[in-house]
């Protein structure tokens, strides 16, 4: 689900749901269990359903470190 050009996983929690089999009400802690041991970044980026609104991309720690939104750029990043 990773976009090799931004490095991140643009993917909902539906989808997280369906391909991992995880309730969506565990998403979230698990994501940020994630985080806090620096395994995923959690990026926000523009929502692709709202003009106004913002949504959670995920960036793999340690796959294609080097492409990320500080040494690439919001702009250059956005889908």
């Amino acid at each position: 689900m990773r976009d090799r050009k931004s490095n991140l996983a643009n993917i909902s929690y539906d989808t997280i749901e369906r391909y991992t089999g995880i309730a969506r009400q565990r998403i979230k802690s698990a994501t940020s269990l994630l985080a806090a041991l620096s395994m995923v970044y959690v990026e926000q980026t523009l929502s692709t359903h709202s003009d106004f609104g913002i949504s959670n991309a995920y960036r793999i720690d340690g796959v294609e470190s080097h492409v990320h939104m500080g040494t690439m750029g919001r702009a250059n990043l956005q889908a």
